[in-house]
């Protein structure tokens, strides 16, 4: 399985060789790091690099930071029409997949995503889902921090800071002879590296006599230029920053910004990011601080943590390489998979109509986890139930179920089920009939029309990749019948249903000859 780590400014992909070690995958353009951008061109969706540089251009046409919006109601408007967050992620999920299949020749279908271990049932769902559109027909889900811990080898009980780009999260998990048991998880999808970035690119406008707004055309090139000149801090005591031509005509260049001056814009954020590592320190007293992460790197954060005794510990693998490793060693075949046992990062309950609220499953329990709770109709009609995640922060409602028509004395189960990965399925039964499953908590169910073309190019795929072991006459044979698909109505269910099925038939005999 690939493993992915959907940063919020940078996307990775590994892979487990035959000896179990997990080995980053370079992208198109050779790098191993992806920026998380996706931008949409008269020719269509863009992503990665070449999104990056559309970014720069048309700001309006591109957008960064789409995975901390999973959940916030946020939609990007373009071209008349809105995209939620998770349909934004599809392009630059479906190009992780597409570069791992050129690189490793092969039919890339399952995927581990790593993703923050605050996220909402709802927002897992939505991740799931656009990994789905991306062409990924199985997905499994795994909590960054937890993802990094997976990738130490050291044993004792462990206390994992993941400071990525765009969120913070915190795991402790104890390892013992071979098992990786999680302890607690807890987050802050307010806090990142983004946010440092933001606060100096605000600072380097006002040194040029400005006043920084995010509208800016100006914008985005500053916050490239603030990520460039903290990165370089993190090594050195000062860096000169060259003010590109043009951008500010009266600034004088170099503009010369020392660490100290960094730190004193970053100090409020990585105060509450050690006082958040420091209540779990406290809880779980762990042997050693792991940092993950590319701003684990920033000096004053492991200053802070050091003051007040949490001194971080040697992760031996890179910062950066830590999550997206973790991810790929969570995919490996049961005979060689480390065993896994994470917990529920929020507790997971039901409001009634009565609007009492009742807590099924608790922050902590062990996963994977299920909860049962009956209810009895006390008169006509239905029962309204609203599925509720509870936190530090309160209650937020993931969906509601009602159940009708309903006689009084009528009995309804409502069954819940959180699987290894944090995703809830919601199943509804009266007496032994299954009435419905709720699967799709958070985002937009899919576009009909988008799942048979999704659904099509998945087996087009397979089948170039099988026909190029059959003589010419049947790879156009093959072609043809790909052709009259593409004909079809794809609103038309039943049409589709069958054309789909006359693909995976012959997408399947293909493969019964190869093997044979």
């Amino acid at each position: 399985m690939l493993g992915i780590d959907l940063g919020t400014r940078y996307a990775l992909t590994a892979l487990c060789g035959d000896d179990g070690r997990p080995l980053v995958l370079p992208n198109r353009w050779g790098g191993k790091r992806t920026p998380s951008v996706v931008a949409l061109t008269e020719k269509g969706w863009l992503a990665g690099e070449e999104a990056a540089r559309v970014a720069l251009l048309r700001p309006d046409r591109a957008w960064w930071n789409v995975k901390r919006r999973i959940g916030s109601g946020w939609t990007a408007r373009c071209d008349g029409r809105s995209y939620s967050p998770e349909e934004l992620l599809v392009p630059l999920l479906r190009l992780l997949r597409e570069d791992a299949e050129a690189l490793l020749g092969r039919y890339v279908a399952s995927c581990v995503l790593a993703l923050p271990a605050h996220f909402s049932f709802a927002e897992r769902e939505a991740l799931s889902g656009a990994a789905r559109r991306a062409g990924f027909e199985t997905t499994l889900l795994v909590n960054e921090p937890t993802a990094a811990a997976l990738a130490t080898e050291s044993a004792g009980r462990h206390l994992v800071l993941d400071f990525g780009a765009g969120t913070v999260d915190l795991s402790v998990v104890e390892v013992e002879e071979g098992v990786w048991q999680i302890l607690e998880s807890r987050g802050r999808s307010d806090l990142g590296g983004a946010d440092v970035d933001r606060l100096l690119a605000e600072d380097l406008f006002r040194r040029c006599g400005y006043g920084a707004e995010e509208n800016d055309p100006r914008w985005p090139l500053l916050l490239a230029e603030a990520e460039t000149i903290k990165i370089v801090l993190s090594e050195a005591q000062s860096c000169p920053w060259h003010v590109p031509a043009g951008l500010f005509p009266d600034a004088s260049s170099p503009v010369e910004v020392t660490r100290e001056e960094l730190e004193r814009l970053a100090s409020p954020l990585l105060e509450e990011i050690v006082a958040l590592t420091e209540d779990l320190w406290r809880r779980h007293r762990p042997e050693t601080l792991l940092l993950v992460g590319g701003s684990s790197r920033i000096p004053l954060l492991r200053k802070l943590l050091e003051k007040r005794g949490m001194k971080a510990g040697h992760l031996r693998l890179c910062p950066d390489e830590a999550v997206v490793c973790g991810a790929a060693l969570r995919g490996l075949p049961r005979k060689k998979e480390r065993l896994l046992l994470d917990v529920l990062s929020e507790g997971l309950g039901i409001r009634t109509a009565d609007g009492a609220v009742a807590l099924l499953l608790e922050r902590g329990t062990p996963l994977p986890a299920s909860a049962r709770r009956r209810f009895v109709a006390t008169g006509g009609g239905r029962i309204h139930v609203e599925v509720l995640q509870a936190s530090r922060e309160g209650e937020r409602s993931l969906g509601n179920l009602s159940v009708s028509p309903l006689a009084r004395g009528d009995e309804v189960e409502i069954a819940f089920r959180v699987d290894g990965g944090g995703s809830l399925h919601v199943e509804v039964r009266r007496g032994e009939e299954r009435m419905w499953r709720v699967l799709t908590l958070g985002g937009e169910r899919e576009d009909p029309v988008e799942a048979f073309l999704r659904d099509r190019e998945r087996l087009e795929r397979k089948l170039a990749l099988l026909t190029g072991l059959l003589d010419a006459g049947s790879q156009q044979r093959v072609r043809l019948l790909v052709d009259k698909t593409h004909l079809l109505p794809g609103d038309d269910a039943a049409i589709g249903k069958e054309a789909l099925a006359a693909l995976d038939l012959l997408v399947s005999t293909l493969e019964r000859e190869v093997v044979s």
